[in-house]
């Protein structure tokens, strides 16, 4: 962590790129324990560019491992529904799975489509937030509202299987909570439908508009072989 406790801002003097003058250090955060992701981040910022960023992590922490020690493999579920609540069901398959392969269990091919179905709609849902609120951070206030909407018909999709909408504990240990209900599959295609009605008025909004391009393009952005070795997926 950069030494904040004493920083003089003198022009001309210091190690700054702009022009001689110094940089300068913002500290964001932590933010109220209300919220969620709670972090701290020391900034090093040279005019509106930052040079470097020191993250602090947990100050939420709640010892989550610890308690899931005390109950049976099955009782740790609810509690992987809280490592990502806008995407429970994926938290809930991968904590099953690993679990599953310590014991030798091998789930029903019908399972194993169960399990990939909700995943990816969860991982859709879960997109569209970042996408939102990541456009709502820029001044795109309108892609936000438009992106939760979106959202809203995916998420009544996952409310049909599991009976909720964040935290679901839906997964389980060899296999799921339920089977998906009669007439899913045609609730899944008009819900699909709706939401890239959503998107294509987004993509007119959004992807085009040059604040949002001057931004975004080349900023945080990972090449072919840095996506490849951390497995990453998705936009």
């Amino acid at each position: 962590m950069p030494d904040t406790t004493r920083r003089e801002f003198m022009l001309g003097e210091g190690g700054g790129t702009g022009g001689g003058s110094q940089n300068l250090y913002l500290g964001m955060g932590p933010a109220h324990p209300a919220m969620h992701g709670i972090i701290r981040i020391v900034a090093e910022l040279d005019g509106e560019t930052i040079v470097k960023a020191d993250v602090e992590i947990g100050y939420l922490h709640r010892a989550f491992e610890k308690e899931c020690e005390v109950g049976g493999w099955n009782n740790a579920i609810p509690y992987t529904d809280r490592l990502n609540y806008v995407s429970p069901l994926i938290n809930n398959f991968g904590y099953a799975s690993a679990v599953e392969k310590l014991l030798g269990i091998a789930i029903t091919e019908r399972c194993q489509y169960i399990r990939v179905i909700m995943s990816e709609i969860s991982r859709i849902c879960d997109h569209l937030t970042c996408v939102g609120a990541t456009a709502m951070e820029l001044g795109a206030f309108t892609v936000f509202l438009y992106m939760i909407k979106a959202r809203e018909f995916l998420w009544e999709l996952v409310e049909d299987v599991t009976g909720a909408r964040l935290t679901i504990s839906y997964g389980r240990v060899g296999g799921v909570k339920a089977d998906l209900p009669d007439g899913f599959a045609g609730k899944v295609r008009g819900a699909f439908k709706q939401t890239r009605e959503v998107l294509d008025e987004v993509h007119r909004l959004l992807t085009g508009n040059r604040i949002f391009m001057d931004r975004m393009i080349g900023v945080g952005a990972l090449s072919r072989e840095e996506t490849i070795a951390y497995a990453i997926t998705g936009p």
